[in-house]
């Protein structure tokens, strides 16, 4: 009959032997029970080899103390254990009450679930991933994906081993795929990396009380009916803040972004792309983003189909105020395939854009500039600084433009006072080069061709220089920044755009001698070029979706690497040295190893063939050897542990060893196949200590 024990303080104060299968143990405020020894589901292994299960305590609520995880400690298996376990499943919250840190590249968390943080505990995520792609640390997806109604409570989640800052990573964070109702409130997320969060089809989300710090998109909602978010912060992103997508072209709409502040984002705060219908924006800031604070687009492509409910129309923006930006609120629609026609131009474009209440800041740019759009209202906007209120272009729809944008709705007042002393330039006066001074030491110089801008440059006092050209719009299509301060971990970066504002190509170059080129095509990475001054270069193709197709690593010597992926997922990894030997390696769907095998090509080995095999869960469960005198090794594994090595010499003569469940040998047997002995069979066994207890033959 099972028993009771409540006399324990700690998991680790527990003896190895004395409590029979089912006993239940109380340990601290936890009750756990001895599981089989053999039991492949246990929750709990402590260093003296007791296996014990756990149940979520009142509240349904686990904790990694419970678990037994210790402060810093790698817990990618065990995560991936505990959640298979069921452990996790059905409504339980499992709280982090000290920083870990995770290293594996694809983790579905179950539905209903809470994964949360206490005690200041970080979810520390390394994307190395050295023990399997070495130096190619970027070609996985997504690390975590949630499932229908998860929350992200109170969770410092940072990423370490990315790239260097400022280069633009193919790392992402969080994916929800049809997660309705899931939520994010009160965590934070930094590093570089692709994407920290993205929405995939879901209805119903909420961010609330959260910091986006880093990143290329901040939250890309792709699809997404009703998000709610509130009161976060998105800053420093590489690209935009907030982003959406077409989904399965359905496009994004509902969306309501309240009491946020959106600042020094390379692009935009907001960025539209896969639609924003019957959204609102409130009560929010937007601070020196370096495209635009609210961007805008319907793109009508054969290859991205859009439906109705993508379109950005019925949008409200209200009490926001935006400061130092050169266009502050840009709407373009543009029609790559003849969709737009003069029938259905009016409801095709972007329309019926309201922003009241708002106060724009700033000595540069436009109010509004608004490009085959209509529908554009203004209430109640005050303006400090010199701006043109706006610009507008047509490409042979719209003319001429219903922009209901009065002067009465106007109000110019104050003096706005910028970190940097920008004069303010008559673009109906053509001049060739404006060149201004600052007492900093700085300078800005402005090209103008028959009045239009052309190109800039811009020096610090520190010497960085960043150079601008635009094209006929007056849009910039490229920038070039040099790090003349020496204050970057590279020596320059160039990025051209599409005339979309797509991202087309970046490039950069390091102090350290690498040279990177990301190519894009409608704003998705196409492929990937790392050269490295050891003579390395490290080659990745995407497809449409952005995810990795194939790969391949060239090394100085002549050594190759080519990398397969299924759907974003790497299934293999071929790699021939440059004395032609050849290992490779195989994995499932998930990108879990199977198997790598080692093929002496070059005959610089004593063996031919050197296999590994793995089990589901990525242990080790055969390793077998071929000898190039005729012999043969096979060590067979149970759960990790090595329990059976079979060597087979070449005469036939066979030698099997048989190990315990601790890995200590229990029996060798010698079979004299070849007859070249005067015993058939000869058995040794050991102790659990490792002496020799007994010796048995069998004789001729």
């Amino acid at each position: 009959m099972p028993m009771s024990f409540a006399a324990f303080t700690d998991l680790e104060s527990l003896p190895s032997t004395g409590f029979s299968v089912d006993d239940v143990l109380t340990v601290g405020t936890y009750d756990y029970v001895v599981a089989d020894t053999a039991a492949a589901d246990f929750h709990v292994e402590l260093s003296n080899g007791l296996k014990l299960y756990t149940s979520p305590s009142a509240g349904g609520v686990v904790t990694s103390r419970q678990l037994n995880w210790q402060a810093d400690e790698d817990i990618t298996t065990r995560f991936q254990q505990i959640i298979d376990s069921g452990l996790l499943s059905g409504g339980v919250e499992f709280r982090l009450e000290d920083s870990v840190v995770f290293k594996w590249h694809s983790l579905q968390f179950p539905d209903d679930f809470t994964l949360s943080a206490v005690n200041g505990a970080r979810l520390i995520v390394d994307d190395s991933l050295d023990f399997l792609i070495g130096d190619d640390n970027d070609l996985y997806p997504f690390t975590f994906h949630l499932g229908a109604r998860n929350t992200l409570k109170d969770l410092d989640v940072i990423w370490i081993d990315t790239e260097p800052e400022g280069v633009i990573s193919n790392i992402h964070g969080f994916r929800g795929a049809y997660s309705d109702d899931s939520r994010i409130v009160g965590s934070r997320f930094e590093g570089n990396i692709e994407m920290f969060v993205a929405f995939h089809q879901t209805t119903n989300i909420t961010i609330e009380d959260s910091v986006f710090d880093g990143a290329y998109w901040q939250v890309r909602l792709g699809g997404v009916d009703g998000a709610n978010i509130k009161s976060s912060v998105f800053q420093n992103a590489l690209g935009d803040g907030i982003k959406t997508a077409l989904g399965d072209a359905t496009g994004t709409r509902n969306v309501t972004v309240e009491a946020s502040l959106f600042i020094d984002n390379a692009r935009d705060g907001i960025d539209t792309t896969g639609g924003f219908r019957d959204s609102v924006v409130r009560d929010s800031f937007f601070v020196s983003n370096g495209v635009s604070a609210m961007d805008f687009k319907t793109p009508y492509k054969a290859n991205r189909p859009l439906l109705d409910e993508q379109m950005n129309t019925n949008i409200l923006i209200e009490n926001t105020e935006f400061y130092d930006h050169g266009n502050n609120i840009v709407l373009t629609t543009t029609d790559y395939d003849g969709t737009i026609t003069p029938e259905n131009v009016d409801w095709r474009t972007i329309h019926n854009i309201t922003v009241r209440d708002s106060v724009f800041a700033g000595d540069r740019g436009k109010i509004f500039f608004v490009k085959d759009s209509h529908g554009v209202y203004g209430e109640n906007l005050t303006l400090l600084g010199r701006f043109h209120h706006f610009r507008t272009e047509s490409f042979g729809w719209l003319e001429p433009y219903d922009l209901n944008l009065e002067e009465s709705d106007l109000s110019q007042g104050g003096v706005w006072t910028p970190v940097t002393d920008f004069r303010a330039l008559d673009l109906d006066n053509p001049v060739t080069t404006y060149e201004t001074l600052f007492d900093t030491g700085g300078s800005l110089r402005l090209s103008f061709e028959n009045a239009r801008i052309v190109a800039s440059r811009a020096e610090d006092a520190s010497g960085d220089i960043r150079t601008e050209t635009y094209d006929a719009f007056g849009e910039c299509d490229s920038f070039t920044f040099y790090d003349g301060s020496d204050t970057q971990v590279w020596t320059s970066q160039s990025v051209d755009f599409d005339t979309s504002g797509n991202r087309e190509r970046v490039e950069r170059l390091f102090d350290d001698g690498r040279h990177v080129v990301n190519n894009f095509d409608d704003g998705t990475m196409s492929d990937r070029t790392v050269s490295k001054p050891t003579g390395q270069v490290i080659s990745t193709i995407y497809g449409p979706d952005g995810a990795p197709v194939s790969g391949e690593i060239t090394w100085a010597d002549g050594t190759r690497e080519v990398i397969e992926y299924t759907d974003g997922i790497v299934t293999g990894r071929v790699r021939t040295e440059a004395d032609g030997d050849i290992t490779t390696s195989v994995f499932d769907a998930t990108g879990t190893r199977q198997s790598i095998v080692r093929e002496d090509i070059s005959d610089s080995e004593g063996w031919s063939v050197f296999r590994h095999v793995f089990g589901p869960d990525g242990s080790r469960s055969q390793l077998s050897v071929d000898y190039d005198d005729g012999s043969t090794s096979v060590l067979n594994y149970v759960n990790g542990v090595k329990s059976e090595r079979i060597f087979t010499e070449a005469d036939g003569d066979v030698m099997t060893l048989t190990f315990r469940e601790d890995g200590t040998r229990e029996r060798i047997v010698f079979e004299d196949v070849s007859d070249s002995q005067d015993w058939d069979t000869l058995t040794r066994t050991f102790d659990a200590t490792g002496t020799l207890i007994g010796t048995d033959f069998v004789w001729d």
